[in-house]
């Protein structure tokens, strides 16, 4: 029982396979984790936006309905994929998907990092991860991680090869990485961002840009995917139309799903890369 809300098994077998290829699957073939329950991901949710009540420069991606669902797939992903051991969530933020993944997968030890505490930690540490305040380009942390993971992280940095070179010195050999939401250079959101005047990504990145930095800080890479067509951070253009998306989340979820396949994936917002440290 997590938040006075049950949290029940579901049995996982070689999920990873997809993501990893079976020369690089992490952990063992077949592994118990818990799904995320809907009361526990609200639970998570509340907090934070209880956190940036006065802070709502840091809300956007926390308060769309849209967002917040996919943040909960991203976290379906890396529980199914990741080993058991430490994990280290770099620029955690408000600290919101270390906890769902603590609550998906108690079995792992998960610390989060930001170069600020935010008020939500206190609340969230009950769910299992521990929180400490660093900075993503001096970790201080030296070959102690199975798994590395971010949202959107890396574009924010400044330096994004000390930074792939930190998180490659903070994981052990055979460790891997995940990098969630990297702003893909192509993305037409972030085009008519630019349009608009409204604010944008200063750092997109393309696929031979991306493969480049990952391979130049030490990693192979073993899976590259764009997601996320349409965007969920609307609020910046309509307060009606942000309203409109968070009453719709689920449908649009579901038509974005079937347009980011090639050849409009192009265009999509964001970037997913899987790596792996020999």
């Amino acid at each position: 029982m997590i938040g006075g809300a049950e949290i029940k098994p579901i049995l996982v077998v070689n999920v990873a396979d997809s993501y990893w290829g079976s020369s690089r699957r992490p952990g063992a073939m077949l592994r118990v984790m818990k799904a995320l329950n809907k009361r526990v991901s609200e639970e998570i949710r509340n907090i934070v936006l209880e956190a940036v009540r006065e802070h709502p420069e840091h809300a956007f991606h926390v308060t769309s309905n849209l967002n917040w669902h996919r943040y909960e797939k991203q976290i379906e992903q890396v529980a199914t994929t990741l080993p058991h051991g430490r994990i280290l969530d770099v620029g955690c933020g408000l600290g919101h998907t270390a906890s769902m993944l603590a609550a998906c997968r108690p079995d792992l030890q998960i610390v989060g990092v930001d170069v600020a505490d935010w008020q939500s930690w206190v609340k969230l540490a009950k769910h299992g991860p521990r929180f400490l305040i660093c900075d993503a380009l001096a970790l201080p942390f030296r070959n102690e991680f199975d798994a590395v993971i971010s949202f959107g992280v890396m574009e924010h940095t400044g330096d994004e090869d000390r930074f792939l070179r930190q998180v490659n010195s903070v994981l052990r050999a055979g460790g891997n990485m995940i990098i969630f939401n990297l702003p893909n250079r192509y993305a037409l959101s972030e085009a008519a961002a630019r349009v608009m005047n409204i604010w944008h990504h200063d750092r997109t990145y393309t696929r031979e840009r991306i493969v480049g930095l990952v391979q130049g800080a030490g990693f192979s890479v073993v899976n590259m995917k764009r997601e996320s067509l349409v965007p969920a951070q609307v609020d910046r253009i309509s307060e009606s139309l942000s309203s409109l998306f968070n009453r719709y989340y689920l449908q649009l979820d579901r038509m974005d799903s079937w347009l980011t396949r090639p050849p409009l994936s192009i265009f999509a917002e964001n970037w997913t890369i899987y790596a792996g440290k020999p």
